[in-house]
């Protein structure tokens, strides 16, 4: 399984179990493969995206979903949308592709770049969960690493 969807899993897993009086709106192109891991519950709502491309639902998709359902914080690896709608929570397990660039692509970096923003001034948290990436990535946004909360993996556990 892949370590941003098992990290994913494990915490919303969790979150779920505790029973809060938190709904969870699940946003995705094939809501079928969401239920399958999470199952029916009444705190979570199934929403489909309208398009598969990925920048489509950044600029567009997005914007509409947390407009329409009044939705008050957003959860993304990584990436955010343009616009900024909400309170956002952005896992980042790392930024390598800062450190060393020539391990990736050159669209992946220009990608990075322009979606990926600087936490300080436009994330309400930065979660990730290795203690040396917490370290990375407050030096490459020059914050403070105590604002950067670390989830273990073993979070259901």
């Amino acid at each position: 399984m892949q370590g941003s969807r098992t990290h994913l899993l494990g915490l919303y897993t969790e979150l779920i179990r505790q029973d809060t009086i938190i709904e969870f709106l699940f946003w995705c192109f094939n809501i079928e493969n969401l239920r399958k891991e999470f199952g029916d519950h009444s705190q979570i709502r199934y929403i489909k995206y309208i398009t598969r491309n990925k920048y489509v639902r950044l600029i567009f998709d997005i914007p509409y979903i947390i407009l329409k359902y009044r939705i008050d914080i957003s959860h993304y690896q990584y990436i955010t949308p343009l616009l900024k709608l909400s309170r956002e929570i952005v896992t980042i397990h790392d930024v390598l592709f800062t450190r060393l660039p020539r391990i990736v692509s050159i669209g992946y970096r220009v990608k990075n770049r322009f979606f990926l923003r600087d936490p300080q001034e436009e994330l309400m948290s930065c979660l990730q969960y290795r203690t040396y990436s917490r370290n990375r990535i407050a030096e490459h946004f020059k914050i403070s690493e105590e604002d950067i909360i670390v989830i273990h993996n073993a979070v259901c556990c």
